[in-house]
């Protein structure tokens, strides 16, 4: 159960970080001002609240698993990840909108049906392929990473390690 929470921590985090770092980008090109410190604060700020969605994500996840219905490892990744990416890419990109194509005067319902026909696709998209990147490809979650995790540390600690402080 807590990886569930955690699966969905970990995704939250990356998608926000990842939003965060868009914005952070456009309004740089857009603005040219030079503020290179948005970068950091927008990687961390959105990073932050990613993980907080993220979580959200996760105990639903938990709650699934306690009344029987689990999702795989790689699924419940890709949940963490979609549900943040979309809601935050959702809010900033009217946001972008409606600031910079319609000049504040509110972006009308074509403008948001096709805004939120874009993330649903993004969202259903992202569920389908999500698996099969998560399980067939280099980026797959293993499911002995915790193993792998102690063996390495393990092997670190070893007297031959240059971590050790050892000869070899």
């Amino acid at each position: 159960m807590v990886k569930q929470v955690g699966f969905g921590i970990f995704g939250g985090l990356i998608a926000g970080a990842l939003v965060g770092l868009a914005e952070a980008v456009y309004i740089l090109s857009v603005a040219g001002t030079g503020e290179y410190g948005a970068l950091l604060y927008a990687v961390v700020l959105y990073g932050f609240l990613g993980t907080c969605g993220g979580a959200g994500v996760g105990v639903g996840l938990a709650v699934f698993k306690l009344i029987g219905r689990p999702f795989s490892e790689p699924r419940a990744w890709t949940l963490g990840f979609l549900g943040v990416f979309c809601a935050l890419g959702l809010v900033i990109t009217k946001y972008v909108v409606n600031k910079a194509v319609y000049l504040e005067q509110g972006v009308p319902t074509k403008g948001l049906l096709t805004i939120l026909a874009v993330y649903g696709a993004i969202g259903l998209i992202g569920l389908w392929m999500g698996k099969i990147l998560l399980t067939r490809t280099p980026m797959k979650i293993d499911h002995n990473t915790w193993a792998d995790l102690q063996s390495n540390v393990e092997f670190n600690q070893w007297e031959g390690s240059p971590r050790s402080g050892g000869n070899i």
